[in-house]
């Protein structure tokens, strides 16, 4: 079992709790790269988990090297990549392996969130039309939504079938699969492993098989590092699986034109969840400061370079 942390604090600990009974029986190495967590985080889990591989990193790589790294790490025949606020049902770990037959690269099963509701664990993948909507001044057009939404808002399918997409919260791929992209520094790396992995075989999602999943805590922790990283990432999805050479560019074009609408945007949510200390309050002026920081602050070159 492959794990990315950094601060993952109770949660990880959680997850190495529950191992034990997903395994069901079967031999499991757990493997954590951490990455450069504040909250004393490996040694936590050297503790309480002394049979545990710890990596520890100086500085947060992101989550493809950090996946990557435990793959190197790893002898088992197979990976599971595992997101560190997961926790796996019992008995995931045989079920999975036994659905990776022949002609199946990856098995990802049902991601729930805590209140049991369906995660986007599996789906379509993104397209240019798709992105087109995220552009602040296009989204008030409408022209997008229905490519947006196909891809966001895909109903997950009720029985084991073949998707394009499987999430990177929860992917079983045996050893020797394509490397994930490092390039990706998070957020759409798992789309793209997913078009990877998609060459050498059928990618089967299994509804019937579940992972809980909180999600979101990273997010909402590193604001600037998440904006920066995503917007990078989907300039780089573009240019290496969208087959028109201008569409790359164009987006980055009207990212950079957006940058009045999205930085207005996020002030006027910040003003309006006013200086409280809730996590709502809390959270949109760390997405107003993200804004600035990616717009004036050197993100916006770095974007374009991806």
């Amino acid at each position: 079992m492959c794990v990315v942390t950094r601060d993952g604090g109770q949660g990880i600990l959680d997850l190495l709790a529950a191992l034990p009974a997903a395994a069901g029986g079967l031999s499991v190495e757990a493997i954590v790269v951490d990455n450069a967590s504040g909250d004393g985080t490996p040694a936590r889990i050297e503790e309480a988990w002394p049979g545990t591989i710890v990596i520890r990193n100086a500085a947060n790589l992101g989550f493809a090297r950090g996946c990557n790294q435990a793959a190197a790490e790893a002898s088992a025949p197979l990976l599971f990549f595992l997101n560190d606020d997961a926790i796996p049902s019992p008995s995931l770990l045989p079920r999975l392996a036994a659905a990776l037959g022949e002609g199946v690269a990856a098995v990802g099963p049902r991601v729930e969130g805590v209140a049991g509701e369906g995660q986007q664990s599996a789906g379509p993948v993104p397209r240019l039309g798709s992105l087109l909507h995220r552009i602040q001044f296009l989204r008030l057009t409408g022209l997008w939504r229905a490519a947006y939404r196909a891809w966001r808002h895909a109903p997950l399918p009720t029985e084991r079938t073949a998707v394009a997409r499987l999430g990177g919260a929860a992917i079983l791929v045996r050893r020797g699969a394509p490397a994930w992209d490092e390039g990706f520094p998070f957020g759409l790396e798992d789309v793209d492993f997913s078009l990877r992995l998609g060459r050498e075989g059928a990618l089967l999602y299994c509804p019937d098989l579940l992972v809980r999943h909180e999600g979101g805590r990273a997010s909402a922790s590193e604001q600037t590092f998440v904006l920066e990283s995503f917007e990078r990432g989907f300039a780089r999805f573009l240019r290496l699986h969208d087959s028109r050479p201008w569409a790359v560019g164009l987006y980055k074009l009207l990212v950079t034109l957006d940058g009045p609408w999205r930085v207005a945007r996020a002030a006027w949510r910040a003003v309006r969840r006013g200086a409280g200390s809730s996590g709502g309050a809390k959270l949109a002026r760390a997405r107003w400061r993200a804004e600035l920081a990616f717009y004036l602050g050197g993100g916006l070159l770095r974007f374009w370079r991806a």
